[in-house]
C-alpha cells in the first residue's frame, strides 16, 4: 500500500498508526499511516513483516501463502487421495487400488 503525496517532514502529533507503522501528514494535514516496504498488514493496527514473499522463499516442500510458508498439501487433494509436494506445488494422486480424479475423489478399482 502506497501513501498519498506526504509532507516528509510533517509528523502527526498524535500518532494513530498500528505497531511498526509510520505516520506522516497528507497536504491535508490528515495523518497518513504506512506499513514500511516489505511489511504487510493493517497501518492502524500492525505491520508483520512475512515469513516469505515468495515460493522461493520457503523450501521445495512448502509454498508462499499470505505471508506464511505452508504445505501445499492441505486443503488441495480430493477424499482419499494422497499428495507429495514438488517445487513448491502440490501433486496429488490415487494411491494403488484406487483410481478417479484425485483433486476430486479417488475410489476403489
Amino acid at each position: 500500500m502506497l501513501p498519498v503525496v506526504l509532507k516528509i517532514s510533517a509528523q502527526c502529533p498524535d500518532n494513530p498508526c498500528g505497531i511498526q507503522a509510520s505516520c506522516r501528514l497528507n497536504a491535508a494535514n490528515i495523518p497518513v499511516c504506512s506499513c514500511p516496504f516489505g511489511y504487510l498488514g493493517d497501518p492502524f493496527k500492525e505491520c508483520i513483516r512475512p515469513e516469505c514473499v515468495s515460493d522461493g522463499d520457503c523450501t521445495e516442500f512448502e509454498g508462499c501463502r499470505k505471508g506464511k510458508c505452508v504445505d501445499p498439501c492441505i486443503f488441495s487433494c480430493g477424499t482419499n487421495a494422497e499428495c507429495s509436494t514438488k517445487h513448491h506445488v502440490p501433486v496429488c494422486f490415487c494411491p494403488a487400488g484406487l483410481t478417479g480424479s484425485p483433486f476430486e475423489r479417488c475410489d476403489p478399482l
